[in-house]
């Protein structure tokens, strides 16, 4: 039997320091320079999303790319507080797909039973929807969740065409 798991993830343009819900967190490099280059530069989940941006190991990586490159960091989030599992799959499932820049772990495979995200709002079109198998042996159990997550948002700055704007 496969694991089958379904998320729908709504990410909004967000600042970090306020989020203190648990969830899925992606970081972009943007450049100042033209504002059709997005760089993805990192995905993760957390219980506290404030309290794991404030001491993230790879935020030295963003900070420094960003100053290199003439970039604002921005920040979208998706609210998942069930439970470290869930969070888990959504992580390594997009991690696999988007392989971004300065991710160290998760990009070599996904480990989890299969699921199928769907990426709402402003990540929409970067994500879309997308199903992964098991990269590993096959795993037995039977497990299927849906979320609708709700939407939160706080805006860090205006960027009324960022869907336009991002990466297909």
């Amino acid at each position: 039997m496969n694991i089958a798991v379904d998320f729908s993830l709504r990410y909004e343009n967000c600042i970090p320091q306020t989020a203190t819900f648990g969830g899925i967190y992606v970081v972009y490099a943007h450049s100042k320079n033209d504002a059709n280059i997005w760089t993805l530069l990192d995905i993760g989940q957390a219980k506290n999303i404030f309290e794991r941006h404030e001491k993230h190991e790879r935020k030295p990586l963003w900070l420094a790319y960003a100053k290199k490159y003439n970039c604002d960091l921005v920040y979208y989030l998706a609210q998942i507080d069930n439970s470290n599992y869930h969070r888990d799959i959504a992580e390594a499932a997009l991690l696999y797909k988007m392989q971004p820049r300065c991710a160290t772990d998760g990009k070599d495979g996904y480990h989890h039973g299969d699921v199928t995200i769907t990426v709402e709002g402003h990540l929409q079109n970067a994500f879309g929807t997308f199903s992964l198998k098991n990269t590993d042996s096959h795993i037995a159990g039977s497990f299927i969740l849906r979320t609708d997550q709700s939407v939160w948002h706080s805006r860090k700055r205006l960027m009324s065409s960022v869907s336009a704007q991002m990466p297909s």
